[in-house]
């Protein structure tokens, strides 16, 4: 399963709604919609410190 599968399956089971994790973290419903759609490394490096330090995960976590 591809990081982005995984860490939109990790959000829905924390969350309502990716719309509701939108909100608390902070970021445009559309801009993490799209990391999900086109992959979170071409996402900025703020968004993804944003969603990780949210999900009390480690960015280096992400990549293994």
């Amino acid at each position: 399963m591809k990081i982005e599968n995984e860490l939109e399956q990790y959000i829905l089971r924390r969350y309502k709604s990716i719309m509701q994790f939108s909100k608390e973290v902070g970021l445009p419903y559309t801009t993490v919609k799209g990391m999900f759609a086109r992959g979170i490394w071409g996402a900025s490096v703020q968004s993804v410190n944003k969603i990780c330090n949210l999900l009390n995960i480690e960015v280096n976590e992400l990549m293994q």
